[in-house]
């Protein structure tokens, strides 16, 4: 995305999403990779109550829309690890995209600058997989 730049712990945790695909694709089990979004989970909390934090103490207000991006994006992630441990990874798989999705908007968000090939492409890669 030209003319945009994301934080470190934004790019941290697109690479998470990246390494979680590989581990996907490479071992066609989210089982397996278990571990490894767990540990993005905690990472994209960490990384919401710091923002949150930093928000607060520094007196900005948050909108309704923010609010509602961040309890959507924890409902998500506990939907996700509900069906990893209950053993549905298509499910959790598919939902993994959205989630990435919903971060790299929720990381554009003021800039509004997430590009439609990235969009589509998170889309497609969300109804390629079997059901």
């Amino acid at each position: 995305m030209a003319g945009f730049r994301f934080s470190d712990r934004e790019k941290s945790i697109l690479a998470s999403f990246d390494n979680l695909s590989m581990l996907i694709d490479s071992n066609s089990n989210l089982l397996s990779s278990r571990d490894c979004f767990y540990d993005l989970a905690t990472t994209i909390v960490s990384f919401f109550d710091s923002e949150e934090r930093y928000m607060i103490s520094n007196g900005f207000e948050f909108s309704d829309e923010h609010i509602r991006e961040h309890e959507k994006v924890r409902k998500l992630l506990l939907k996700i690890i509900r069906d990893i441990d209950k053993g549905i990874c298509q499910e959790a798989i598919k939902e993994i995209y959205n989630l990435k999705t919903i971060l790299l908007r929720h990381f554009t968000r003021e800039d509004k600058r997430l590009s439609d090939f990235q969009i589509e492409r998170s889309r497609k890669i969300s109804e390629s997989i079997p059901k």
